[in-house]
């Protein structure tokens, strides 16, 4: 039979083992994350100093607490793993929007290790992504020239291609993105060896290529490309 006595040890001797894992300068207090870690009952033991900064909440006022205090969300049911929206509560009584990533630390007590991103600093992150990659697509695809990112390993998909390429090998964006060998299939067989290697040493120097090689349109023309 466990007594209350047995659980207050227990408590203690799970508090010892965390208190060793989060001295100044440990992982826990170190990363940049806002990091909860709580019991399985959703007890808090721990509040970085970002969840403080986030929340307004000190870590006296959360340690103890469910941390339902600060999700409004079941995180107890969700698998270690798991990545859900949620809204978190501040102390002066506001609603955040928040990324929530649920883990699990394994020991003789099973923890719950909450991460805490607001979501209006990752909307906005999303938003200057999308505009820098518009105003990129519109400057590329101006240009009298292809324009494609590629991996240096020859069996991967490209990443980008300007649609240029339909003009100069007759092939669409979609067959160049898809298809691994594209380039190296429409590169001049005379040529793709003296090529390859050449993009291979720039790789591996760290340093810029400039060369001229044939390529082959699809309707079999030849043409010379810099």
């Amino acid at each position: 039979m466990v007594t209350e006595r047995d659980r207050a040890l227990a408590d203690d001797a799970a508090d010892a083992r965390l208190a060793a894992m989060i001295e100044p300068g440990s992982l826990l207090e170190a990363t940049p994350e806002c990091l909860v870690v709580a019991r399985a009952d959703g007890r808090i033991l721990f509040a970085n100093h970002h969840v403080e900064q986030l929340t307004g909440f000190g870590r006296d006022e959360l340690v103890g607490h469910s941390v339902e205090l600060l999700i409004a969300a079941d995180l107890l049911d969700e698998e270690p793993g798991s990545r859900i929206e949620a809204v978190c509560r501040t102390s002066d009584g506001r609603d955040l929007p928040v990324e929530v990533h649920i883990g699990r630390i394994d020991g003789p007590e099973q923890l719950i290790v909450v991460t805490l991103r607001d979501a209006s600093e990752l909307q906005a992150g999303r938003e200057a992504r999308f505009e820098a990659e518009a105003k990129y697509k519109a400057l590329v695809e101006q240009i009298p020239a292809v324009v494609y990112l590629d991996p240096i390993d020859e069996d991967s998909d490209s990443i980008y291609v300007s649609p240029q390429v339909v003009t100069l090998l007759g092939v669409d964006q979609n067959e160049w993105l898809t298809d691994p060998y594209c380039w190296r299939n429409h590169v001049h067989p005379e040529d793709i060896d003296r090529v390859w290697d050449g993009y291979q040493q720039a790789f591996n120097e760290h340093t810029t290529l400039n060369h001229e090689y044939r390529m082959v349109h699809e309707d079999g023309t030849v043409k010379w490309v810099l």
